[in-house]
């Protein structure tokens, strides 16, 4: 953590764990109702891939906010 931000390399271990999790999870329900799990895989993975893209999305968007903060700062502590 840098300020209370994630890093690139920690935001990807947790999107990796939660993408695991969400993995184990929807086989077992597949498995408990007698649903196919290549059916079930492929729309996993359909949503795994928006929620990352979600994610990206608001990290950059985080990190872009905090930049022009830490410019508007910076020119204001030099002023």
């Amino acid at each position: 953590m840098d300020n209370g931000n994630l890093t690139k390399g920690k935001v990807m271990d947790i999107l990796t764990k939660v993408e695991n999790f969400m993995e184990t999870q929807v086989s077992e329900m597949a498995r408990l109702i007698g649903v196919s799990d290549e059916g079930v895989d492929k729309g996993l993975k359909s949503t795994l891939l928006l929620i990352k893209l979600r994610w990206m999305a608001d990290i950059a968007r985080k990190a872009k906010s905090d930049a022009a903060v830490k410019k508007r700062v910076s020119q204001h502590s030099e002023a």
